[in-house]
């Protein structure tokens, strides 16, 4: 799994933190080109784009999916884990228990597809 934007959030904010829309338009832009570069090097490819805090990435990753599908293109899903409070280190770096919630949230949203397989323990 390869969580794209959050560095990328961290180099587009301006001195006062905030993110232009035409950043935002040029994040989307960049990451629609990267849904083409998965599709063409694996064909007929299930992609879950799975989006971290803060809201910013959730909202634009959830607008490339919605924006995907409107062109007819029903390869892609969303979904999103939470915060958890006190869960992190080192900087924001998830500790292994809060890793887990964060895949226990996807693995339910991927169920919720109806494409993937159901997990059983």
């Amino acid at each position: 799994m390869r969580l794209i934007g959050l560095n990328d959030h961290s180099g587009l904010r301006d001195n006062e933190g905030n993110i232009s829309e035409g950043k935002s338009a040029l994040f989307r832009k960049t990451y629609h080109k990267f849904l083409e570069t998965l599709r063409s090097v694996y064909p007929n490819v299930r992609i879950v784009t799975v989006a971290a805090l803060p809201d910013w990435i959730q909202e634009n990753v959830r607008q490339v999916v919605d924006e995907e599908k409107s062109a007819g293109r029903r390869d892609a899903w969303y979904t999103h884990f939470d915060g958890f409070k006190g869960g992190y280190v080192a900087n924001g770096h998830p500790t292994v228990v809060t890793r887990q919630k964060m895949a226990d949230q996807i693995i339910e949203s991927m169920e919720s597809f109806r494409v993937f397989p159901a997990h059983h323990e």
